[in-house]
């Protein structure tokens, strides 16, 4: 997967916890309010209460796949944090960018945080941010990629993971440190600063089902359907519906798959 072994990044903190309830819950109630904030990665083999977009559940086998949780303090950015929307479609890009960088099959985004290839979800993102007063002054970077499970239970049709796709056992900390290392550079960040249209940009390029028929619903489970026109840069969902174009709310509306 990668031609040399992966070591820790140096400015990063590292705490493995065998079992967790939930490793973005264990970054908010021990390390985001307890003084001087460091980037730190949490991550584990099991999750008993692991957690999702839209509070779904997260299932995973315990051992097999990346579950980890990115304590990324906001002086580490350089994007504008009153801007969340693009803050959470950056964290989406280098996500999708460091998976693309170890499978040969294409990596999509699909709205508003999760990660497909060969039209399956083989990961997710969930981003809680924490404020001191009304200062936003951290962000939790939930991540799960299943990255060795090779069977999922039966109400999951549509998961998939990088050892399905090309039958490669990887070693789930190197992929850790492949996802601290490029925070760490902020490549990405540096340059939207003189192209402050690149991260939703690079978001859109990557959109998945961009240009075609789609399905969303609302929390009544109505559904609208109509055709992906992108993502806006406020993150809603441009829907192309009987030639009106409609703007979704991810709070809203979800994405089907």
């Amino acid at each position: 997967m990668f031609q040399n072994p992966l070591q820790a990044p140096m400015s990063w903190k590292f705490v493995y916890l065998p079992t967790v309830g939930s490793t973005n819950s264990f970054v908010k109630d021990n390390l985001a309010n307890t003084g001087p904030l460091h980037l730190t990665a949490v991550f584990t083999d099991h999750q008993t209460e692991g957690r999702g977009q839209y509070d779904r559940k997260w299932s995973s086998t315990a051992g097999q796949n990346l579950l980890c949780s990115l304590l990324i303090p906001m002086e580490h950015s350089q994007i504008p944090h009153e801007d969340l929307y693009q803050w959470n479609m950056y964290i989406a890009a280098v996500v999708r960018q460091v998976l693309d960088s170890i499978v040969e099959s294409n990596v999509y985004i699909k709205w508003p945080n999760d990660l497909i290839i060969e039209g399956k979800k083989v990961g997710g993102i969930l981003i809680e941010n924490i404020y001191t007063g009304s200062k936003l002054s951290a962000s939790i970077i939930g991540i799960g990629i299943n990255i060795n499970q090779v069977e999922f239970e039966e109400s999951l049709p549509n998961a998939t993971s990088l050892q399905v796709i090309d039958g490669n056992h990887r070693d789930t900390t190197e992929i850790l440190y492949a996802l601290t290392s490029t925070f760490d550079q902020e490549s990405l960040m540096s340059k939207s600063q003189e192209n402050p249209d690149l991260v939703l940009n690079l978001y859109n390029k990557y959109l998945y089902k961009l240009g075609k028929r789609v399905m969303c619903t609302d929390a009544e489970n109505n559904a609208i359907s109509g055709i992906l026109n992108g993502v806006t840069v406020d993150g809603n969902l441009q829907l192309l519906v009987d030639q009106a174009l409609l703007s979704l709310s991810h709070s809203q509306y979800k994405l089907l798959l």
